[in-house]
């Protein structure tokens, strides 16, 4: 695994789950991408909803605007602070409940990775081997910034 300074691996620890997903990239995240970009959003269409209706005439996918604008709400306002926070969304997730994890961080460094905490979906095992993997082979540097700019569960 590839290392860094001390002061990186601090700055982006809290953006790393323990499985390896990146929180900033998470809709969940209120200090996320997503959070902030909805915003922006949410600030350059106030009023369109009244605007909405007159446009279904011509495209009728804009008679479900007030869905859209629900579901931007919801993204514009999300609470998680992460998981590294020890507070995350998911207070089920069996790898944030790891015992081991407060001395490590991540699975990266765990002799049992791949363990049975991963849960049972199969497409989200795949995606935690593939950043755990990435994170030991890259650092966890490294591992921030190939996935800062992807979706959320891109591999």
């Amino acid at each position: 695994m590839k290392t860094h300074t001390k002061n990186e691996d601090v700055a982006v620890k809290k953006w790393i789950a323990p499985c390896g997903l990146n929180c900033y990239t998470c809709s969940g995240n209120k200090h996320g991408i997503i959070a902030k970009n909805a915003k922006i959003m949410q600030k350059y269409m106030n009023g369109f909803s009244s605007f909405a209706p007159f446009l279904a005439d011509f495209n009728p996918i804009y008679k479900d605007y007030t869905n859209f604008d629900a579901i931007l709400n919801d993204l514009a306002a999300p609470n998680c602070e992460g998981c590294q926070s020890g507070n995350p969304l998911n207070q089920e997730c069996g790898i944030f409940r790891c015992p081991k994890l407060e001395k490590q961080g991540t699975c990266a460094t765990c002799d049992e990775f791949p363990c049975q905490l991963g849960g049972a979906d199969e497409s989200f095992l795949k995606t935690w081997k593939t950043h755990i993997m990435n994170i030991r082979e890259q650092g966890l540097v490294a591992h921030w910034k190939s996935t800062k700019s992807r979706g959320h569960f891109d591999k």
